[in-house]
């Protein structure tokens, strides 16, 4: 049974190129943990580039192009953001943190670069999942 060290190290591994806001993801998936009340072996942890249409973004989660554009011009200028924390529940992915710095990825012609946190379907469907209906393609394309 994998410890939280070990998750930890599983996490390092996965950040291992990532420059920029590494220990703000590391600390998105710890709070994941902590939010659902897990143990490191009820989750799986991968990384994938998505399309904004498959990731959904939840009502508690803002998502703000002006806000991205601005970023992108400035803290991101010559660089890709963190990869965004996802939370997948049968299937359906969510953002858990970081929506702006995934329109971001969109704005410079990029699929977000994802950390993709998956919850045992076991646990009953939480209610940021159920909520999101929109998808990030759908909200850049509402502020455009």
């Amino acid at each position: 049974m994998p410890t939280l060290e070990d998750l930890q190290k599983e996490i390092d591994d996965i950040l291992k190129d990532v420059t920029l806001d590494s220990a703000r993801v590391k600390q998105s998936i710890l709070n994941i943990l902590d939010l659902f009340n897990l143990s490191p072996d009820k989750i799986s942890i991968a990384r994938m580039e998505l399309d904004p249409g498959v990731i959904y973004v939840s009502a508690t989660e803002e998502c703000n192009v002006q806000k991205a554009k601005e970023l992108s011009k400035t803290k991101y200028k010559n660089q890709l953001p963190a990869p965004i924390t996802i939370i997948e529940h049968r299937n359906k992915r969510v953002i858990f943190i970081g929506s702006n710095r995934s329109i971001v990825f969109t704005l410079k012609g990029k699929n977000p670069d994802s950390i993709i946190v998956k919850l045992p379907n076991t646990i009953e469907r939480p209610k940021m999942i159920t909520e999101a209906n929109h998808t990030l393609q759908d909200m850049i394309n509402s502020q455009q």
